[in-house]
């Protein structure tokens, strides 16, 4: 968890003159996003501490990802991406991530063959966006299998759910580190 008193110094402070009101609101939002870390504890299973997005006691697929996209800007004061990370650790062996997964206890809130219990793969997109911005190679190599296994969960849930998608049945034909990015 980061330092709510050392924090507010890492982060990006903006320049703007005349506009104290407006300010004053940025830096709220950043308390605000500061004072909703949650913690991973062995209750909940999670290997780190995650921004809770504040709706119940769920951390959800995607405001997660959507989160990692606003907390990029504060990355020297805390890393979110490791919020991902504890979606991927709750991972089933068959690929499945739910969307929705309890801060109490780790557990999934929809049974796996429910075709509401997953979403779209926004961790790939959450994972690249990070990458362009860190070019760290190693987190993306780390958690390449993860992205693979929930594609072809997703492909293969798509086809059981009847979906004409073109793409259902291409997916799964090649899930290898693409040459220039293995670490």
């Amino acid at each position: 968890m980061p330092d709510r008193t050392v924090a507010p110094g890492l982060l990006p402070e903006p320049i703007w003159q005349g506009a104290d009101r407006e300010i004053a609101a940025y830096r709220s939002v950043w308390d605000f996003a500061l004072r909703n870390i949650r913690p991973a504890t062995p209750e909940n299973g999670f290997p780190r501490d995650y921004a809770d997005t504040v709706f119940n006691n769920f951390t959800f697929m995607w405001d997660s990802a959507f989160i990692t996209m606003f907390w990029r800007y504060g990355r020297a004061a805390w890393d979110a991406m490791g919020t991902l990370d504890n979606f991927y650790a709750k991972q089933h062996p068959d690929g499945f991530i739910s969307r929705q997964i309890s801060g109490a206890d780790g557990t999934d809130h929809f049974p796996r063959h429910d075709p509401s219990s997953t979403g779209p793969n926004v961790f790939a997109w959450a994972e690249w966006e990070s990458f362009r911005q860190t070019g760290d190679v190693a987190r993306l190599a780390r958690v390449f299998p993860a992205l693979a296994g929930y594609t072809r969960c997703r492909s293969k849930s798509a086809r059981r759910h009847g979906s004409k998608s073109k793409s259902a049945g291409r997916v799964e034909k090649n899930f290898s580190m693409p040459r220039n990015l293995n670490p």
